[in-house]
């Protein structure tokens, strides 16, 4: 594609993110005619981001500050990359580049930012308990459970991806005996076959204090098939509920029937990137979206 060609694309797309920004800024007001008080303070900040910002997948000005943030990539005797989490090693896969391990690992700074609406632990109560067995379902590199691998008394990493497993190995072998990592999906219905597993039969006769989960919206499968975990054994859950528009609606229902209260975390997210792509089904009102629920009981 030469410049000439470039051209008109770019001026499409610009049209097109324009288009958005004021729609969901339209939407924005509208909803918040009948929203309580905070979702309504919530709408009206990311109205105004947009007022003044472009299009983001987290529409709030704390992002701007991991923009230029340094971060040091160091490699292990084998050459294996990873960065320092306090005083953890977090590692990546071998053949990743350096600026690839910086640029993921900005982007989990990023989205655990305290002001983020992907927050995990956005305050204390969300926090595991002294000695609690943690389920980190879609732990990927394992940020998750390492930051709380001191406070837990085992932890349960479930990961399919081959390139995660021995970044993951590597991570916690200083706390090997207590982490354990599964490399099964977890959802509904047990199936050798397709490698799924519920919380249900992989937990029938262990302990589960502590339930977090990323797994690109299977997160409400993976509460039909934990009924009895959720009900009998688990105090605290993070579920993210962006990857699907009714997401929100299905988790707090599961744990409404569970006995849990819940929350969400401040703010929303904006799903725009699909449409933006040319998936016209993937962007619809209400637009915004909640980044993660917690429940406990």
């Amino acid at each position: 594609m030469n410049i000439f060609q470039k051209i008109p694309y770019h001026l499409w797309y610009l049209y097109k993110t324009e288009f958005l920004r004021k729609e969901v800024i339209r939407c924005c007001r509208k909803e918040a005619e009948n929203a309580d008080e905070r979702k309504a303070a919530e709408l009206k900040e990311v109205e105004t981001y947009l007022q003044k910002y472009c299009f983001t997948l987290f529409p709030y000005r704390f992002i701007k500050k991991y923009d230029k943030i340094r971060i040091e990539v160091e490699r292990d005797e084998e050459g294996s990359p990873f960065v320092y989490r306090g005083s953890k090693k977090l590692f990546f896969p071998e053949k990743w580049s350096d600026e690839r391990c910086r640029n993921y690992y900005r982007e989990i700074l990023t989205e655990q930012d305290k002001e983020s609406p992907h927050c995990y632990i956005s305050d204390d109560k969300r926090l595991p308990g002294e000695g609690d067995s943690i389920a980190d379902v879609g732990g990927a590199e394992g940020f998750f459970a390492l930051d709380h691998i001191e406070r837990a008394g085992k932890v349960y990493i479930f990961e399919c991806e081959e390139e995660w497993q021995e970044p993951l190995r590597k991570t916690f072998s200083p706390w090997k005996d207590k982490v354990e990592i599964i490399n099964k999906y977890v959802g509904d219905k047990d199936d050798e076959g397709r490698n799924f597993v519920t919380l249900d039969s992989f937990f029938r006769d262990k302990k589960c204090d502590y339930v977090k989960a990323d797994i690109e919206g299977a997160e409400t499968a993976l509460l039909k098939g934990g009924e009895s975990t959720f009900r009998n054994k688990v105090r605290k859950t993070l579920l993210c509920a962006y990857h699907n528009q009714d997401d929100e609606e299905k988790i707090n229902r599961y744990l409404e029937e569970y006995g849990f209260t819940h929350e969400p975390s401040h703010g929303f997210m904006l799903m725009a990137a699909g449409y933006l792509n040319g998936d016209k089904d993937s962007f619809k009102p209400p637009y915004l979206r909640r980044g993660v629920i917690f429940g406990s009981r």
